[in-house]
């Protein structure tokens, strides 16, 4: 694989009070050049701690280790005028909420300019032109007019479109996209998603994103990271997980996906609730959830290895069996 970013046994601890939070817990992720990777789970699994931690732009209290290379650069050991410049520049952010995100003092077009000049070192006047392009890129209507909007004279759907201009502005290698999807319409989110995909295809972009969505990641995404407790539980390319997944999180993810296919389909949530990152349990952190779990479970902690079954990754001492039937709890 050409490997455009490497993480390597990454964990993010943050200091609260008394307590430490061990929000990732040893991930290992490799990304390749345009390739499209997905990071899902529930609020709190580490998804966005993982690859906040990439950008170096977590809270001064996080401390992390592990490795984090990046076309050869490791980015724990650059400097913070080495990290200026890959920010914006080598890897684009499209943060969670566009709502706040941008700055409602200032127009839509000063504030991608402002990022194109910030890296490229070009003339205002050069900025604006190529800021009212990146408008046209990501489909706003009327881009050179649009230029002189305001954040709140916008939709929450042109508002996204505005970040992912701002985040390709200067021609990114990777782009991060944190819930790109979050608070819009079924419509608008399917027009964000095929805006990335576009941008994938053109530009040959590497995109991991974030997202608690399974349809999100089904639709864009070639391979998956189902994440739990700050910890990657199964992974592999896309059509294994949705199809062949055995880990017990993971088909409990896909039985809370509702199907417009199937009449009366039952959803069936994970009973039980995420564990407190702040203590330390011997066994699988899934295990008091699990109706899979064994003994074994409750005193070692499972490592993820390559499944021969299913062809995935998978953390589990009992996973469960590959069922010919999965596709309906999808």
């Amino acid at each position: 694989m050409n490997s455009l970013l490497s993480i390597k046994d990454l964990h993010v601890s943050f200091g609260l009070g008394l307590e430490t939070v061990d929000a990732v817990r040893g991930i290992n992720l490799e990304i390749a050049r345009g390739e499209i990777v997905g990071i899902v789970g529930e609020s709190g699994s580490g998804k966005s701690a993982s690859m906040l931690s990439v950008m170096r732009l977590l809270a001064t209290t996080a401390t992390t280790r592990g490795t984090v290379h990046f076309a050869g650069k490791e980015l724990f050991s650059a400097s913070s005028k080495e990290m200026r410049g890959i920010r914006g520049g080598k890897i684009g952010m499209i943060f969670q909420d566009p709502m706040t995100s941008l700055n409602p003092s200032f127009r839509i077009g000063s504030q991608i300019a402002e990022a194109i000049i910030r890296h490229q070192h070009v003339s205002t006047k050069i900025a604006v032109s190529k800021a009212t392009d990146l408008l046209e890129v990501v489909s706003i209507p009327r881009p050179s007019e649009s230029m002189s909007l305001f954040p709140h004279e916008m939709s929450g759907g042109m508002k996204q479109r505005v970040m992912i201009a701002m985040a390709i502005a200067n021609d990114p290698e990777l782009l991060i996209a944190d819930e790109p999807t979050t608070a819009l319409d079924v419509t608008i989110q399917a027009q964000i998603l095929e805006v990335l995909k576009g941008l994938r295809e053109t530009r040959n972009l590497s995109i991991v994103i974030i997202t608690h969505d399974l349809g999100v990641v089904a639709g864009l995404a070639d391979s998956v990271n189902v994440m739990y407790a700050g910890e990657i539980v199964e992974s592999g390319d896309v059509e294994g997980v949705f199809y062949k997944a055995t880990h017990p999180y993971s088909r409990g993810l896909l039985s809370c996906v509702p199907r417009l296919d199937i009449r009366e389909s039952a959803l069936h949530p994970i009973g039980g609730d995420p564990p407190k990152l702040s203590e330390k349990t011997p066994g699988c952190s899934f295990q008091p959830r699990c109706k899979n779990a064994i003994d074994l479970c409750e005193t070692t902690s499972p490592t993820l290895r390559s499944s021969t079954v299913t062809g995935l990754k998978v953390s589990c001492h009992n996973p469960m069996e590959p069922s010919p039937q999965m596709s309906e709890s999808i």
